[in-house]
């Protein structure tokens, strides 16, 4: 019974709210569903992920018989880098890389000649403005593999061959 009753009493309350509603112009207004569908788009949706590059280890090789690299003292900061056996054309890059106390420098450098056709190459190389940097390693990046090598400050004259 007092089911009914509140349905009754629930009825009644919508019925006097609509009529008033009615008498004082009020719209009801259909509510907005809280989701909306989602009308597909007129063009594919294309995601572009561009992968951002990671450098390659240059890890040192076995220098081929055919080749040697030197370096030969041209001042107190700098290097006569002579190579040959390189490909003719070709434009090696030279890593070197030295620690000081309070941190340290890599210089990178794409030299700008190449080696000539029998595969010569000569390039002076200097560290001037890090000179104190008494210890450096050097990588010589070029088409048959990567040279590794030392040097010191003032440097000294340092012949690498090929070691079975």
């Amino acid at each position: 019974m007092r089911r009914l009753l509140f349905v009754w009493l629930i009825g009644v309350l919508t019925a006097l709210f609509l009529s008033a509603c009615a008498q004082n112009n009020i719209e009801l207004v259909e509510p907005v569903p809280a989701v909306a569908e989602a009308t597909p788009p007129s063009e594919p949706i294309v995601r572009v992920i561009t992968a951002i590059p990671s450098p390659t280890p240059a890890v040192c090789t076995p220098l081929s018989p055919h080749m040697s690299v030197r370096l030969i003292p041209f001042s107190e900061v700098a290097f006569t880098l002579e190579v040959v056996g390189l490909q003719a054309e070709e434009a090696p890059i030279l890593i070197v890389s030295g620690l000081t106390a309070t941190g340290g420098a890599t210089i990178t450098r794409q030299f700008l000649g190449r080696a000539v056709a029998d595969g010569r190459f000569s390039e002076v190389v200097s560290v001037r403005g890090y000179d104190d940097i008494p210890h450096w390693q050097g990588k010589l990046i070029h088409a048959q593999g990567v040279t590794c090598f030392e040097f010191s400050l003032p440097p000294e004259e340092v012949e690498l061959t090929y070691t079975p």
